[in-house]
């Protein structure tokens, strides 16, 4: 009795979680939200907080439903680039001031903002499109180099000491780099360069630094070639795979995998001007439909290894991979942006410009030209795991319902028919 009833908890769980994939919509086999990782608990604010204080958006702004977007700081004058540490601080490059900024939020949902780096340590040079926080370290890119901070995980108070030289001599502004788990900087160059035919991604270790160094030309190694007019952005999958836009001749973009042995399925056009690229993790992922909301703030589980972008006015976009080819599946989707952006092109619209997950699934993503650092996250309900189970005990119970009617009616038609005739009356 005991295995019995073990089985139909287990038999119960595995229906919710595939009755929920269908009712999000999922486009992916059942077995994606089955084998995803349990989503963690909600962490409950502490019962006597104050409501956080509420930040008005510098415009009227749209996200999909089942999802809220909030503005966590507006005092940073050109927020250019964010990361999250590994304490769920967020970190923001901000080229107004040529600084960094560190954001922590605490058990109340209250933001806090702290100096962390002030630029004038770089001795006059320009920090540009590119901030990244890997181990011990903060990677900071300048128009003709890369720089690293020494910096702990959760620091909220200003680095001291000096930078140290990782790379020179690129040549290049608006470097959107990126460092995957093995320590590997990577760095596309190629807008200058395109024209003569110098556009490329180069890779460099970061385990092996040299000392004064690496030069750009002279060390590394050449990764791919971008596309006819250079490399934008680039981010690592889960299969640790490097990624990125690139700009063909007549000016159209698309997400490829920048690999020599990439198959045509492996890019998928995206519009125009991206300006940023985070495929989701499934940190703090969530489950949930329609009627539940999300199990955490947190991204659905079924979205892990999605590609996320910034892009100029448009918003943020979502573009579904496949799970199991690991290769984009469908049409991209705009999940946040402002409402109206028919003058943007004149006026001044929320555009993000870079992105980035925290540990609670959220995407963390500033718009520079409204000088905003905005977070995205998934409608919360502490009742919806027992929504999830009600509705899948329900679809279960009539299941079995459906079953034992069927087999009743089944029995039924086996069954002898009794005589129904009646006798006749004998005195009539």
């Amino acid at each position: 009795m005991i295995f019995i009833n073990i089985s139909k908890a287990f038999l119960l769980t595995i229906t919710a979680l595939s009755v929920l994939a269908q009712e999000e919509g999922s486009t992916l086999p059942d077995a994606t939200a089955v084998g995803a990782a349990p989503p963690p608990r909600k962490i409950q604010r502490p019962a006597n907080c104050n409501k956080p204080d509420v930040i008005q958006p510098s415009a009227p702004f749209s996200v999909i439903s089942g999802y809220e977007a909030i503005v966590v700081s507006n005092t940073m004058k050109n927020p250019r680039s964010v990361t999250v540490d590994e304490a769920n601080h967020f970190l923001v490059l901000a080229a107004g001031d040529n600084s960094i900024y560190s954001i922590r939020e605490d058990l109340c949902g209250n933001m806090s903002q702290q100096l962390l780096v002030n630029g004038s340590k770089l001795g006059g040079s320009i920090l540009q499109d590119s901030l990244v926080a890997f181990r011990d370290h903060l990677y900071v890119a300048t128009g003709d180099a890369v720089y690293k901070f020494q910096y702990s995980p959760g620091q909220h108070s200003e680095i001291q000491n000096a930078p140290e030289i990782v790379l020179k001599n690129i040549g290049e502004k608006q470097l959107p780099m990126t460092i995957d788990p093995r320590g590997r900087l990577f760095v596309p160059k190629g807008f200058s360069q395109a024209a003569a035919g110098g556009s490329q991604v180069r890779q460099y270790d970061l385990m092996d630094v040299p000392a004064g160094g690496f030069d750009y030309g002279n060390n590394g190694e050449a990764l791919s070639a971008a596309g006819n007019n250079g490399a934008g952005p680039l981010a690592y999958d889960t299969q640790g795979r490097i990624w990125g836009t690139n700009i063909a001749a007549d000016g159209s973009e698309n997400l490829s995998l920048f690999d020599a042995n990439a198959s045509a399925n492996t890019t998928v056009p995206v519009g125009s001007q991206t300006r940023g690229i985070a495929f989701y993790r499934g940190l703090g992922c969530s489950v949930g439909d329609a009627d539940s909301l999300g199990t955490t703030e947190g991204f659905p589980c079924r979205w892990t290894d999605h590609a996320f972008l910034a892009t100029r006015n448009t918003g943020v976009v979502h573009v579904p991979f496949s799970d199991l080819a690991h290769a984009p599946s469908g049409a991209p989707e705009t999940i946040f942006g402002q409402t109206d952006i028919s003058d943007c092109s004149t006026g001044t619209c929320i555009s993000p410009i870079s992105i980035a997950f925290d540990q609670m699934g959220r995407i963390v993503t500033a718009s520079d030209t409204t000088n905003e650092v905005w977070m995205v996250r998934r409608v919360y309900n502490p009742d919806a795991g027992k929504i999830l189970t009600d509705k899948a005990n329900a679809s279960d119970a009539a299941s079995e319902a459906k079953d034992e009617a069927k087999e009743a009616a089944a029995e039924e038609a086996k069954a002898p028919k009794e005589d129904a005739t009646v006798p006749e009356d004998s005195e009539n």
